[in-house]
């Protein structure tokens, strides 16, 4: 099979310019399947086609390499909803440097071919952390499959039809007053501007923020540990994306995208202090001073190392043994202590991350995966999980959205849930539904 010489969008000179692609007729592939292998697997209206006005020709030969074949004339043109019939100029558009404007100057498109709409949705202002604005919309559906498919939140969609056909939230509810957990996937993933951080904008709803440099970071919140980018101005983040990394896939929850003002609150303590009037300057010096004095005459007992909530796999835990310091108190024996006491019994270590993308069936209790923060991950394999095929049963004595999307849902008393799990051992035991050799 041979291929005829195919432009990228890129390299046409001219409107209007027709390209040819000639590539093997199979039955069970679409045009646009072959266009994707043709293109390296990029996808032609996610690569910059949906902006051009190229017109494109795919030629079909029959199985078996025949020459004869039939002609499909396709024409590939900017979206019914783009500049400059509805999208707002570029002198104002909410986001002038976006990806939309990006592809529209390195195509070269100056109109559309199609009538303005008549009326355009309003701005939605309701959400505190993202701003909407449906007239820069060009209907590329990606918030929605960002939503549906990549966080698995359900919470956008596109309603109504034709010119009147819109993305909505719930059911065309106001942002703000809609399901969304504000992770911020659907801002990460518009091109245009259409959503966007509230923060990054003006009283206008046009961009007033840029960043002037981006940092890879880790997020600092929980033990998780997702990938980000910090954008800088001024010595300030304005805005988080997410970054590629085993934790967070390039996803992020609501305190990791939004959460941006801790790092320059005047609140904020920037060196250890001590809550006494005659306390000294450097007062990790001093704390270190008396510890290690503690630990020299023999005091150990008298050490205490507090955490909210460790970043790390053990480290501290180790280091307070080799001091011979039995005093770590963190979220680790307080709030978890009674799971983690059975993942040490069961498994021989401290709260694994279970294998939940590939689980066959997956037990939640009192788990509101859409709410929690470090639960996030899990929450994104778990609704991965469910797509492959997979059960999941929820004990919780609310009907929860995570509930409300399992197979089962158990609406115990509260308090009884190990009374349950106890009769649910006795059942495996008796029914010798055991892995024994485990």
């Amino acid at each position: 099979m041979s291929w005829g010489r195919i432009k990228h969008p890129s390299e046409v000179s001219s409107v209007g310019e027709r390209v040819t692609v000639e590539c093997l007729r199979k039955a069970d592939r679409s045009i646009w399947d072959m266009a994707r292998e043709r293109f390296g697997g990029a996808d032609p209206l996610l690569g910059g086609w949906v902006a051009t006005q190229a017109k494109l020709t795919i030629r079909f030969h029959p199985t078996g390499g025949s020459r004869r074949g039939r002609t499909l004339p396709l024409t590939i043109t900017m979206p019914h909803c783009s500049h400059p019939t509805d999208q707002p100029a570029r002198e104002i558009a909410h986001d002038p440097e976006s990806h939309f404007w990006r592809m529209v100057d390195r195509v070269g498109v100056e109109k559309s071919r199609f009538p303005k709409r008549a009326a355009l949705p309003p701005p939605d202002m309701s959400h505190l952390a993202m701003a909407v604005q449906l007239d820069a919309c060009i209907h590329c559906t990606l918030c929605v499959r960002a939503c549906r498919e990549v966080q698995v939140n359900d919470v956008i969609g596109m309603a109504y039809r034709g010119h009147g056909a819109k993305v909505v939230f719930d059911f065309d509810d106001p942002m703000g007053d809609s399901t969304c957990v504000a992770c911020g996937e659907c801002v990460q993933a518009c091109p245009t501007g259409a959503l966007m951080p509230a923060n990054l904008l003006d009283a206008a709803g046009r961009r007033a923020v840029f960043a002037e440099r981006a940092v890879d970071s880790v997020c600092p919140y929980c033990g998780v540990g997702c990938q980000v980018v910090f954008h800088v101005k001024d010595n300030r983040i304005v805005e988080v994306t997410g970054r590629d990394g085993p934790g967070n896939r390039g996803r992020l929850c609501v305190k990791g995208r939004f959460g941006l003002d801790y790092a320059s609150h005047p609140h904020r303590l920037t060196a250890p202090l001590i809550r006494r009037e005659d306390a000294p300057k450097d007062a990790l010096a001093d704390i270190g001073n008396r510890m290690g004095t503690a630990i020299r005459e023999g005091r150990n007992e008298e050490i205490m190392y507090h955490d909210g909530r460790p970043g790390e796999d053990g480290f501290m835990d180790r280091t307070l043994k080799a001091w011979g310091v039995d005093g770590h108190n963190s979220h680790t024996n307080i709030c978890s202590s009674g799971a983690r006491v059975g993942y040490a019994t069961w498994s021989g270590y401290d709260r694994p991350s279970s294998d939940f993308a590939n689980a066959r069936f997956i037990l939640l209790l009192s788990a509101h995966l859409e709410t929690g923060h470090y639960f996030n991950p899990h929450a994104q394999r778990i609704m991965e999980a469910k797509q492959a095929g997979a059960q999941i049963a929820t004990v919780d004595p609310r009907l929860s959205n995570t509930a409300s999307m399992s197979d089962y849902w158990l609406s115990c008393w509260p308090g009884t849930e190990p009374a349950m799990l106890l009769a649910i051992a006795h059942l495996l035991l008796e029914w010798d539904a055991v892995d024994h050799e485990f």
